[in-house]
């Protein structure tokens, strides 16, 4: 994420390697959120409606629209990792 998130927008050679992980790491996000019945919570049913938009969209073409797309899933990604952190369903104080 801190990559797609960076000031410094990514090298249009690697946004496709960008979307590719964060939609792998939002999809298992989502499956946890679903699995913890986060989707009763309105925050978490958002987040997750917003996920499952973006990752059913391709990267759309000209760089600066596959910028946007790739930090639209950066900050979708980040939302709900916290969400779900605050909800105790995901734990990072290994």
């Amino acid at each position: 994420m801190a990559d797609a998130l960076d000031e410094r927008a990514p090298s249009s050679d690697e946004i496709d390697g960008l979307v590719e992980r964060i939609q792998g790491s939002l999809g298992r996000l989502v499956t946890i959120a679903i699995a913890g019945n986060a989707g009763t919570d309105r925050e978490a049913a958002l987040l997750i409606e917003r996920a499952c938009d973006l990752h059913s969209v391709t990267v759309p073409g000209g760089y600066w629209k596959a910028v946007g797309h790739l930090r639209r899933l950066g900050w979708v990604t980040n939302d709900l990792m916290e969400h779900l952190s605050e909800t105790r369903l995901i734990d990072f104080s290994v």
